[in-house]
């Protein structure tokens, strides 16, 4: 299956394109990192009348992030925005893509920021894309705000997308070969590539202190109950093992497990998504738009099989409901718990005993 931004840009990243994109944020032998303290006023540092699309700006059409949240900030302070101190600590949050685990400055092209700030309007966001080049989208929200929803009781959270496409690509390093993990920011909890790697390096530690045979490790089901947008059961089938179940009450992450499977390698065999009509589809056979599925989200779970493929099942169900429906079709192994910070997993281990011989909860 073909997928496609409707912002026209190459948003979705494939595994065969990670290689391409693992140095896009690097910068040339010309590039220069800026002079620009992040704790002291920028009117204090430069002339704002000076800061442009130009604006440290190298020959290759690169800049460095802080030029670029400098330019952001500048602009921001041209509507008059009430940010406290003009400072980059106090502007709102870069969300590059595609983003991956770097000891250095990124230095980045046009259309490959998306900004949060809960302080900006539909007018701001507007005119900051117009108006910098190099952010494709703008989203209101906090970064202290967790996007889902956290378990069956609790009310959905997302951020709200005041211009462009968020959209976005987190390459996630792993044992063997990088993960494309692709998202909508807005409609996704917001997780860093690092935090993530680690993560699979404690779930690859895990597994080795089982001591098992490639053998077993080919014949493993595993079950991961909270997948999110996909990270640690891909790894997994790139691990080996022999079927993944993926599940998520977020409607949404399902959607994005879905999607990254297919951007992975593992060819989705059927898709059963929301209002998947001829307005998500175009003329071609098998092209699908993400920004039209997401768009009709839901706020709690469908309760049932989002896809499936020849090692993999997506599930969209409350933990609760999803031992129901498993129980007596499937043996699993191992269930993954993987859930939001501050929720109290209790409940979610009790569940996940009966459904899987062994669980292992980050």
């Amino acid at each position: 299956m073909e997928i496609e931004c409707s912002c026209e840009n190459s948003c979705i990243i494939t595994s065969e394109k990670i290689e391409k994109y693992l140095s896009a944020n690097d910068p040339c032998s010309k590039c220069k990192e800026p002079n620009i303290k992040k704790f002291k006023p920028l009117s204090e540092q430069v002339s704002l009348e000076d800061i442009d699309n130009d604006f440290g700006r190298c020959s290759c059409g690169k800049r460095s992030l802080d030029s670029v949240m400098a330019h952001v900030l500048k602009v921001i302070i041209d509507l008059n925005v009430d940010i406290g101190k003009d400072t980059l600590r106090n502007g709102p949050i870069p969300l590059i893509t595609p983003f991956y685990t770097m000891t250095k400055l990124p230095f980045i092209d046009e259309n490959s920021l998306v900004i949060l700030d809960d302080r900006l309007e539909k007018k701001d966001g507007e005119y900051i894309v117009e108006n910098v080049k190099e952010v494709k989208g703008v989203l209101k929200g906090s970064s202290h705000d967790t996007v889902g929803i956290k378990d069956f009781n609790s009310s959905a959270t997302v951020y709200e997308l005041l211009s462009g496409c968020d959209i976005r690509c987190d390459i996630i390093q792993s044992y063997g070969k990088p993960i494309a993990i692709n998202k909508i920011q807005h409609l996704s909890y917001l997780e860093f590539p690092q935090s993530m790697e680690n993560k699979i390096m404690k779930l690859c530690s895990y597994i080795k202190s089982k001591h098992l045979s490639p053998e077993k490790i080919a014949n493993l089901r595993i079950l991961d109950g909270t997948c999110g947008n996909g990270s640690l059961g891909i790894f997994l089938l790139n691990y080996g093992v022999e079927k993944v179940i993926f599940n998520d009450i977020w409607y949404p992450a399902t959607v994005s497990t879905s999607i990254n499977l297919e951007s992975n390698g593992f060819k989705v065999g059927s898709f059963n998504i929301k209002n998947n009509n001829r307005s998500n589809r175009n003329k071609k056979n098998n092209h699908l738009n993400i920004n039209n599925i997401y768009e009709n989200h839901v706020k709690s779970p469908l309760n049932y099989k989002i896809a499936e493929g020849e090692k993999f099942e997506v599930y969209n169900f409350a933990i609760e409901n999803l031992a129901n429906n498993l129980k007596d079709n499937h043996e699993i192994d191992l269930c993954i718990l993987d859930c939001f910070p501050n929720v109290n997993t209790v409940k979610f281990e009790k569940v996940a005993k009966s459904i899987a011989n062994e669980v292992w909860i980050i």
